[in-house]
């Protein structure tokens, strides 16, 4: 089990940090989980279209996903 501290995490929501259009511009569905971007051990993820877009990848590239259930101990 992990421990999740979403005061730690900086883009939380992407559809607040990169706006109504970047469920169109990233091609990241709008029902998106992390974990359903996680496949086989990486980020599947398509490329950079913006700043904001290189600043979540960028991101996402220090962190990996488990298999372990989460649990959350924050707000965001």
């Amino acid at each position: 089990m992990q421990v999740l501290d979403f005061s730690l995490v900086p883009f939380w929501q992407l559809i607040s940090y990169l706006g109504n259009s970047g469920p169109r511009t990233t091609g990241i569905p709008i029902t998106a989980t992390l974990a359903s971007l996680w496949i086989n051990n990486s980020w599947a993820l398509p490329s950079a279209r913006s700043n904001k877009m290189e600043e979540v990848l960028t991101h996402l590239t220090t962190i990996s996903l488990s298999p372990c259930p989460d649990i959350a101990i924050g707000t965001p």
